[in-house]
């Protein structure tokens, strides 16, 4: 039971809540997790290989300098259609395209929430499963009728 406890609380840990927080233009981290908002004037420009209509790219920065920004692209929302994913494509955005930058980071309070819901669920189960629970010991001979 301790066992299959420390495995879910350890495996939680390995799947973080994420958030994203707005930050300047001109802080733009140089490397890290980021997602850009790009201009509705944007959206009928094609971007190499992820296409056109984007209105949002998340991914990891690659470079970054006073006229564009390189990203390794893990997702795409688009304008007119579902989000796409990709798997690290190479993009080179120009920054007078770019709207917002928001930069990625772990939720620490809705992290440990969540674990400690699964771990909560995981420990109800198996008490209601009856793991851990005192069995009633019967008495043998006389069941109690003569």
């Amino acid at each position: 039971m301790r066992s299959v406890i420390a495995l879910i609380t350890g495996s939680c840990f390995f799947v973080a809540c994420y958030a994203y927080t707005p930050i300047p233009p001109a802080s733009a981290p140089v490397s890290g997790a980021v997602r850009l908002t790009l201009l509705p004037s944007a959206y009928s420009q094609t971007f190499s290989r992820i296409g056109s209509q984007v209105a949002a790219v998340e991914g990891e920065v690659r470079a970054i300098d006073d006229s564009s920004v390189t990203m390794s692209v893990t997702d795409v929302a688009r304008a007119t259609e579902d989000d796409e994913q990709f798997h690290g494509e190479t993009v080179t955005i120009p920054r007078q395209s770019i709207a917002a930058f928001d930069r990625r980071h772990v939720n620490i309070p809705r992290s440990l929430a969540v674990t400690s819901m699964i771990v909560g669920g995981a420990i109800w189960i198996a008490a209601s499963l009856g793991h851990g629970a005192v069995n009633q010991v019967r008495q043998k001979g006389s069941s109690g009728t003569q």
